[in-house]
C-alpha cells in the first residue's frame, strides 16, 4: 500500500514517542516499589524524628552523679561504706576547665572534715579508685542506699550542692572500696 503525502504513519514503537515528547506512565509494579521504597523511608526514620537521641546530651551511665559549679566539673561520685557513721570513701572525678590551677574543697553537708582536691590548669583528679586520690569522709550521714549531700565550692566561692548515692560493698564492683 502506497503512502499519500498527507497520511501521517503510525509510530513504530514506544521509543519513537518518548522521543517525540510523549509522557508515558509507570507501570502498576514501579508504582508499588516506590510506594513501598516511601514508607520503609518513613518507618526507619520516624523513631529519631520525634525521640532525642541519649547521646547528644550528657548523662549519668553509671550509678554515680555528676555536677559543674563555674569552671569546675564533677561526676561519677558516689559514697562507699559499711554504714551510718561509718567512714564513706568518695568515688568519682573532679575536672578543672580554667587555664589557672585551682582547688576544689569537698565536704559532706551534714557535717565532717572538708577534704581539699588540687587541679592543674584543665586538669582532671580521679578520686576514691585504685588510680586515684583516696578520700575518705570519717563518717557517713545516711546509711548506704540512701543520698547524702555532698558541697563542691571552688576557691572563689562558687558552691553548688551534690544529692551523692551512698552504696555499700553488696556490689562486687565496690567490695574492695569500702573503707
Amino acid at each position: 500500500m502506497a503512502l499519500s503525502p498527507t497520511s501521517t504513519p503510525a509510530p513504530a514503537s514506544s521509543a519513537a514517542l518518548r522521543t517525540r515528547g510523549a509522557r508515558t506512565r509507570p507501570t502498576p509494579r514501579a508504582a508499588r516499589t516506590l510506594a513501598a521504597g516511601a514508607v520503609v523511608a518513613a518507618v526507619l526514620t520516624g523513631c529519631s524524628a520525634t525521640n532525642e537521641l541519649t547521646t547528644i546530651g550528657a548523662y549519668d551511665a553509671s550509678d554515680g552523679v555528676s555536677a559543674s559549679v563555674g569552671d569546675v566539673r564533677v561526676g561519677n561520685l558516689v559514697l562507699v561504706g559499711e554504714d551510718e557513721g561509718e567512714p564513706g570513701r568518695l568515688l568519682g572525678y573532679v575536672t578543672h576547665d580554667g587555664l589557672e590551677g585551682t582547688t576544689v574543697t569537698l565536704s559532706l553537708a551534714d557535717g565532717g572534715e572538708p577534704v581539699t582536691v588540687d587541679l592543674e590548669p584543665s586538669g582532671t583528679v580521679q578520686l576514691g579508685d585504685a588510680e586515684g586520690d583516696e578520700l575518705v569522709f570519717e563518717s557517713l550521714p545516711v546509711i548506704p542506699g540512701a543520698v547524702a549531700d555532698l558541697v563542691v565550692e571552688t576557691e572563689l566561692g562558687e558552691t553548688t550542692t551534690v544529692p551523692v548515692p551512698v552504696l555499700d560493698g553488696t556490689l562486687p564492683e565496690y567490695a574492695d572500696l569500702v573503707p
